[in-house]
């Protein structure tokens, strides 16, 4: 585990940082964990739609790596920029478009070997 000690005026607040395996899937409470977040804000952006579950297993929502890096983007929105869940929901769709056009441009790229 590596620590981060992010200042803050006088005060500091030091996360874990977890490492995470490609191709693992982690249940909510553990990717809160690995995000520094609690569950409840795990559960508050899935509803919204900002984290989207890679599967489910025994009715409980599993998230995988991307998603572990995608949750800490949203908390170092919300920690740091002190950005409300409205906005950040706002970013974390954009975000969403994004990837999608990155990856249609990347199959285009492909099929005209580029």
């Amino acid at each position: 585990m590596k620590a981060i000690t992010i200042w803050r005026g006088i005060r500091t607040t030091e996360f874990r940082i977890e490492q995470v395996r490609p191709g693992d899937h982690y249940d909510g409470e553990t990717l809160a964990r690995l995000a520094a977040c609690d569950l409840e804000v795990v559960r508050e952006y899935c509803e919204r739609g900002c984290l989207v579950p890679s599967g489910i297993r025994d009715e409980e929502f599993l998230f995988d790596e991307e998603a572990v890096a995608f949750l800490r983007r949203l908390q170092e929105l919300r920690v740091s920029h002190g950005m409300g869940l409205d906005a950040i929901s706002y970013v974390a769709d954009l975000l969403h478009q994004v990837r999608g056009l990155e990856s249609e441009v990347r199959m285009l790229r492909a099929r005209l070997n580029y």
